[in-house]
């Protein structure tokens, strides 16, 4: 039987509408019972997460949130967080100029804050999004300092998310590194952030081996906790998820997370 249990979030433990099931609920609340850990990973800050800790009522249990694609790691039950390197400030002022050239828009995170760089001339690829904290002037946040996390909207008709992260990572090689997360956005992270640290360090923590753990995903940036460990890949993941996965279960939409654990953690 499994003793960690691992889901990403976005494309896989939520559904198309952004909800977890009743049935993922309740087969998730049934593996707690049965003494399994259960750990959040995600490309959010773990302030993020909050509400969905609320809903899986994960407190009840030793459980866990790996933010920020693993740069940080929080202790639901204990509240102590962990946090790794940060992105230089020199790589956030070539990020924002990189976004001005392109006119991209454009977000960064920082102890759970969010800001938010517009398109100069309005045309916002993510209506929702209001401009925060940037000076078009000085092509810069209105905080300065180093970052947790930085990303680029990729809109549908540029589709270029693989060839953006590619010129990214030839400006700030050796100081931070530009990863694909999805078809809309590329994410900078610091330096050797992976989901995967988060996982190492609970399993250090609560003396699980690798086998002890089964991790869920089903976009890019889960590419390296999934490859690590043994994994289930959703049906509706990336195929280079699929390729690495042990297992390949049902879509988001279909159950996936209920017919995973039910077959492969016990």
């Amino acid at each position: 039987m499994k003793k960690l249990l691992v889901f990403d979030m976005d494309g896989t433990l939520l559904n198309s509408q952004k909800a977890i099931t009743s049935m993922t609920k309740k087969a998730i609340n049934e593996a707690q019972e049965k003494g399994m850990v259960i750990a959040l990973a995600s490309g959010r800050h773990c302030t993020n997460l909050a509400k969905y800790v609320e809903q899986l009522e994960l407190v009840r249990y030793p459980s866990y949130c790996i933010g920020n694609n693993g740069q940080e790691l929080l202790n639901l039950q204990t509240k102590e967080l962990i946090r790794g390197n940060q992105i230089p400030f020199d790589v956030v002022k070539i990020a924002c100029q990189f976004a001005s050239q392109e006119d991209r828009e454009m977000y960064a995170c920082v102890y759970g804050d969010t800001f938010f760089r517009t398109t100069k001339h309005a045309v916002k690829y993510s209506p929702e999004h209001q401009l925060i904290g940037y000076d078009y002037e000085k092509e810069a946040f209105e905080y300065q300092g180093d970052m947790d996390k930085i990303g680029f909207f990729v809109p549908k008709e540029r589709n270029d998310a693989f060839d953006l992260a590619k010129r990214l990572n030839e400006q700030i090689k050796g100081k931070a590194q530009a990863i694909v997360t999805n078809d809309v956005a590329v994410e900078i992270v610091p330096e050797g952030i992976d989901k995967y640290l988060g996982i190492d360090l609970i399993c250090e923590n609560l003396g699980f081996a690798l086998e002890d753990v089964l991790v869920f995903g089903d976009g890019l940036n889960d590419f390296g906790m999934m490859k690590k460990y043994p994994s289930c890949a959703m049906g509706n993941a990336y195929q280079e998820i699929k390729d690495v996965a042990n297992y390949v279960v049902p879509s988001n939409d279909e159950e996936g997370i209920a017919f995973g654990i039910k077959h492969y953690a016990y």
